[in-house]
């Protein structure tokens, strides 16, 4: 369903990330220091907080509303198109059917090797990582759930992967799930309030729990709240109130980017020299196509930005074996780069027309498109163009499995 509800959703989200990015200026202002991964430096002066949140404000608004909006009406005829009586695509069983062993799978694999736990580096020398990297299972789902959220395959998987992101002490996961739902629910006119009142009521209630239980597994591996006493115990010391506060202003301080924008305006000539010194990628080199060919060519590699950035600037470091999620912003790469400015932003066009090219080929439902616009917001719009690519990656592997699906349901007709 297209028109004015669904777009009212994107109103909902983008306003909820622009509202971040204000608050967390407020904040910064009257503190006189920046917060999130730059907590402990000081404001450099106030003129430079308002170009920051300015340019970071006004590039929401025109990349997430005229220019996505533009890329969305090419006309673009999808690859896939047969569908059931239900509503849902003739290939439900079979797509299904392998979603759900790749969350099991993956399921597994993560609770024997202990891979995948959120800030971790640990390395896993079997060959079986690769399948993981080829199929990125959590991205994977997110475009199983935009699509095929009305199969009776569904609830499994969504199980599976609840329980895989929860072992490896991830939380960001419900902001996709909630947006989801959100868009599959105003698309099929199920949406009630009273519902989803009590719903975000007890969710609410549950975060501070949550989040106890998500350092636990970070500290001790995913096996140790698998402990009914230890659960109990991480449960049991929680003060509400105190935790409800500070992962309000947490998850603030995660939405924004605004500290990191800063940062790169008053130190943009220094990294500007440091990326000439190779010290780390190019916008451009991010990704695993851009990975898997420098490896292929025997290129020395470096480290992104993301990674970069908590050395640099950092008053409190993460740390040995902690991987940074700091994200320089759509607009930060203009201070470390101006005269690549023109190719940048070209670039970061044709990832965001990618996304919605393929969302169309795939020939689903409105979801799609509403995850692709999602997409840009969360990873494209915080500088994340690595975590994007694999989402892209996930969108080619769905392809292919409804191509190998169509085939077989043909064959299957023609016998």
């Amino acid at each position: 369903m297209r028109g004015y509800e669904v777009n009212y959703l994107r109103i909902f989200w983008l306003g909820i990330y622009i509202l971040a990015a204000i608050v967390a200026a407020s904040l910064f202002a009257a503190r006189g220091m920046l917060g999130g991964d730059s907590v402990g430096i000081p404001l450099p002066d106030i003129r430079t907080l308002i170009v920051a949140t300015s340019s970071v404000v006004i590039f929401y608004l025109i990349w997430m509303g005229p220019v996505f909006n533009a890329l969305e009406k090419l006309n673009i005829s999808p690859l896939v198109e047969r569908w059931k009586e239900s509503g849902l695509p003739e290939d439900d069983k079979l797509v299904s059917i392998f979603v759900l062993i790749l969350q099991g799978s993956f399921l597994i694999y993560c609770f024997v090797e202990g891979a995948g736990v959120a800030g971790s580096t640990k390395r896993v020398d079997l060959a079986i990582k690769y399948v993981w990297i080829l199929l990125p299972a959590d991205v994977i789902f997110f475009v199983y759930y935009a699509m095929y959220r009305q199969s009776r395959w569904f609830l499994p998987s969504l199980i599976l992967y609840i329980l895989s992101n929860m072992m490896r002490g991830w939380l960001g996961f419900w902001l996709i799930i909630a947006f989801l739902e959100g868009a599959f629910r105003i698309r099929e006119k199920r949406f009630d309030w009273k519902k989803i009142s009590l719903t975000m009521s007890l969710f609410v209630y549950a975060i501070p729990f949550l989040i106890e239980i998500k350092w636990a597994i970070r500290k001790f591996g995913n096996a140790y709240i698998l402990n009914w006493q230890n659960l109990f115990g991480v449960v049991n010391n929680v003060n509400w109130w105190e935790s409800i506060v500070r992962a309000c202003e947490s998850v603030l301080m995660r939405l924004q980017h605004l500290d990191i924008v800063i940062n790169i305006i008053n130190n943009s000539t220094a990294l500007s020299e440091k990326l000439r010194g190779r010290e780390f990628l190019y916008f451009f080199e991010e990704g695993l196509p851009q990975f898997t060919l420098e490896r292929l060519l025997g290129w020395v590699r470096v480290p992104d930005i993301h990674i970069r950035l908590i050395d640099y600037f950092a008053v409190y470091p993460a740390g040995s074996g902690v991987v940074s999620n700091t994200h320089t912003g759509l607009v930060g790469w203009l201070w470390i780069i101006p005269e690549w400015a023109p190719v940048y932003l070209i670039y970061v066009l044709m990832l965001t027309w990618a996304g919605i090219w393929l969302a169309k080929k795939l020939g689903a439902n409105q979801g799609t498109v509403e995850l692709v616009w999602f997409a840009v917001l969360v990873w494209v719009m915080n500088g994340w163009f690595g975590a994007y690519i694999e989402f892209l990656q996930a969108l080619v592997v769905v392809l292919i499995l409804k191509l190998l699906a169509g085939k077989l349901n043909e064959k299957s007709r023609i016998h």
